[in-house]
């Protein structure tokens, strides 16, 4: 099967444990062209090292998209959650 095809999906508390590492692993994974995605974005207390991650889909957790139209907490989280990752 291509790598293509394939997309590896890491939870963003994965990210957490040792973010340098990990970084250094995707890259390598992604160079065999295997897509990355992070889940539950938003979830752990992340900070700016997801910037350096090569990853393709990011996937914003759940909570923040459930009621996403009645509910101007989440709305204002998600949308502050798409911001940052365009930076």
């Amino acid at each position: 099967m291509a790598p293509n095809l394939w997309e590896l999906e890491i939870t963003e508390s994965m990210v957490m444990h040792n973010p340098m590492y990990l970084i250094e692993v995707l890259t390598n994974i992604k160079k065999i062209g295997v897509r990355l995605a992070i889940d539950d974005f938003g979830t752990a207390l992340f900070s700016r090292p997801y910037q350096a991650l090569p990853i393709d889909t990011l996937k914003v957790d759940r909570s923040f998209i459930r009621n996403l139209l009645q509910d101007s907490e989440n709305q204002a989280i998600t949308e502050a959650i798409i911001a940052m990752v365009r930076l």
